[in-house]
């Protein structure tokens, strides 16, 4: 059995990275939570990837837990890859026309 490997979309990087920086200037502690929060939900989705169910495209939401933000990814296996990092009632469903 394939390693199971983990992408992230270059629009998903480019959140992550926008929302850690706007945390951070309302507080760099703000920055650094939101940033474990969010580590913590993609190990979940890597070591796991079943546990969320599937829409009819084949993608999953794991929500954060004190963040209002989800990651959205999709598993081939062995493949699971990162599509956003979405705010949870800002522009819903905007990231559904990413390629893999």
């Amino acid at each position: 059995m394939p390693s199971r490997e983990l992408r992230i979309h270059p629009a998903a990087i480019l959140e992550i990275a926008e929302t850690r920086i706007w945390y951070e200037r309302i507080d760099p502690v703000l920055g650094e939570r939101y940033s474990m929060e969010l580590q913590l939900a993609v190990q979940a989705a890597f070591e796991a990837p079943a546990r969320w169910p599937a829409d009819e495209r084949g993608r999953r939401t794991c929500r954060l837990q004190v963040f209002p933000y989800a990651i959205v990814y999709e598993w081939n296996d062995p493949i699971v890859l990162i599509l956003a990092v979405a705010h949870g009632s800002r522009r819903p469903g905007y990231w559904r026309e990413r390629d893999r």
